[in-house]
């Protein structure tokens, strides 16, 4: 397991760099500058619509931090917050989404839940939204899905499901020990607070699609954005740049869309997303954390042999 850390550490930034650097490349050669202009100064003509839709793509965030702080009563969600949002930025500044790692430190950093507490919640967690994107793709548009990613949506559904169940037992087992504070891992809750968050996130994908002249219907922003949440569970470069926009293309075409509209929508989209994260991960970063309860000068963490 060491000898995998190790290899992983020294190959993810030469991977990522390379796959980033391709990515950019096959833009600059296929990317309809026109329709990409026309769609940023469509979303910028209107400033207002704009700030409503990055208010409600942070709403999303905010609906993961409250989820996570009702099933950790330890955490106070306004920590949730901040370690949802570094590791957002994290995994748009990082190869190989390495900025979930972020997660789990700023939120035993801030609040000072104990470490396996705080990982096993996330484990959980990341699982649900996993299961929660592709259920709702394959709810809402079979037909893409079957299109884009064929029979492969089932091993990924079974892989988010498995994710989600180990999560949730080690979390229950973590419930019965001494020091587990009142943890509520509930899966209905879990389950209505991921879907949620998704819905909100469609909304920014909607509106990028409106901008670039595509008549696309919310249900089928939520089915585009499923399909790129599936996508960037593969992802390389930091950001998923390039299989952000692969699985919004072949989504967005799936539906009819050109393929220059859809390419001038998925990058319009992921700009956003992009700018966001960043701006809020910066502002999480610097906000003052807590300080932890800490036990002969350690961080607080479990007890041996608990969970």
């Amino acid at each position: 397991m060491n000898s995998l850390r190790g290899v992983l550490r020294v190959l993810a930034w030469p991977l990522g760099l390379t796959a980033l650097a391709a990515s950019i490349g096959a833009f600059a050669l296929t990317a309809d500058l026109e329709a990409l202009g026309a769609t940023w100064k469509a979303a910028a003509s209107a400033p207002a619509e704009l700030l409503a839709v990055l208010v409600a793509f942070g709403l999303a965030f905010l609906v993961r931090a409250l989820t996570w702080s009702r099933v950790v009563p330890g955490l106070h969600p306004a920590h949730a917050l901040a370690a949802v949002h570094v590791s957002l930025a994290g995994n748009h500044l990082l190869p190989l989404r390495l900025g979930e790692a972020l997660r789990v430190t700023s939120a035993v950093r801030r609040s000072g839940i104990p470490v396996r507490t705080a990982t096993a919640s996330t484990v959980m967690l990341r699982g649900a939204d996993l299961v929660a994107a592709l259920g709702l793709a394959a709810l809402l548009g079979p037909q893409v899905i079957g299109a884009v990613a064929g029979p492969a949506i089932w091993l990924a559904l079974a892989v988010g499901a498995g994710v989600w169940l180990g999560g949730l037992f080690w979390l229950r087992r973590r419930a019965t020990s001494a020091r587990a504070g009142g943890l509520r891992p509930s899966v209905a809750l879990v389950a209505v607070g991921a879907t949620a968050a998704w819905v909100l996130e469609s909304v920014l994908v909607w509106r990028a699609a409106q901008w670039a002249g595509l008549e696309l219907g919310f249900r089928d922003a939520v089915v585009v954005t499923a399909v790129t949440i599936a996508a960037q569970a593969l992802a390389v470069a930091p950001g998923g740049v390039g299989t952000y926009e692969a699985g919004a293309v072949g989504a967005f075409m799936a539906l009819g869309a050109e393929a220059d509209q859809a390419l001038a929508a998925a990058l319009t989209a992921h700009a956003l997303t992009i700018g966001y994260a960043l701006l809020a991960g910066t502002v999480a970063v610097l906000l003052p954390a807590a300080v932890p309860e800490r036990r002969h000068g350690r961080l607080a963490t479990d007890a041996p042999g608990q969970g």
